[in-house]
């Protein structure tokens, strides 16, 4: 039965959390399904020209590149700034995308307003929800099984998001949908996974940190030997070895 409950546990440590997926599914779907509707707008309503279209998706390709330097700062601030740095970014581009729906790029430095406050809320959402689900820990040492399972079972989710954001895209396109309507669900989109979010689990502690913790829930007696009805500490405290003390419960 012990093997048993083992081998669940690690099973369930091994499987993306739902609310991961459904953050990263959101997230996906919320930035494919307004490409048709920007290239509507870019070419037909605004009338820009290729060199300037391709001048403006290359700026907003841009801000993929501080993912390093994003990951690395919402380590530095723990669980609860992680959360709310994945908020704030969700907010701000669910507001941006309001901002296309409700007609505010009329011009191009509208676009490139909007269009990169867009870019910049995706890259640090995703940047920050996947520093949550690492810092959640792997398997042992060498051990990449539990990442490698997780990060697949994240690209499952977020194609499952682009396609049903493509198969949506194209019914609005075919149907002559206004373009607000296709910019309002993305935003939509993005409120849903800021709130997804809320419900990220948070880390689990790590080894060593279990180990203390076990440690200061009993009361270690001192004895020459452990037998074999004792139970005791496999830990260490203070730089001691406790492994030849008997462990008694507290009362």
């Amino acid at each position: 039965q012990q093997q048993q409950q083992q081998q669940r546990q690690q099973q369930q440590q091994q499987r993306l959390p739902r609310s991961f997926g459904i953050c990263f599914m959101l997230l996906a779907g919320s930035q494919t399904l307004p490409m048709t509707a920007n290239v509507q707008l870019i070419y037909r309503r605004l009338g820009l020209s290729t060199d300037l279209a391709s001048a403006y998706f290359l700026a907003t390709f841009l801000p993929s590149f501080l993912t390093p330097l994003i990951g690395f700062a919402t380590d530095r601030g723990g669980p609860a700034a992680r959360r709310w740095t994945i908020l704030a970014s969700l907010v701000v581009k669910a507001c941006a995308l309001g901002g296309f729906a409700c007609g505010g790029v009329q011009s191009l430095a509208g676009l490139y307003t909007f269009g990169l406050l867009v870019a910049l809320g995706h890259t640090i959402a995703l940047a920050t929800i996947d520093g949550a689900l690492c810092s959640r820990g792997a398997g042992a040492s060498g051990d990449t099984s539990v990442a490698r399972t997780q990060q697949a079972a994240k690209l499952a989710w977020q194609t499952l998001g682009d396609l049903c954001a493509a198969v949506l895209s194209l019914v609005c396109a075919a149907s002559d949908a206004p373009l607000a309507v296709v910019y309002a669900a993305a935003a939509f989109f993005s409120g849903l996974a800021a709130a997804a979010a809320c419900y990220l689990p948070h880390p689990r502690p790590s080894s060593a940190e279990s180990d203390a913790a076990n440690a200061d829930s009993c009361s270690c007696s001192c004895s020459s030997s452990c037998s074999s009805s004792s139970s005791c500490c496999s830990s260490s405290r203070g730089g001691y070895s406790l492994e030849a003390y008997t462990c008694m419960p507290l009362e």
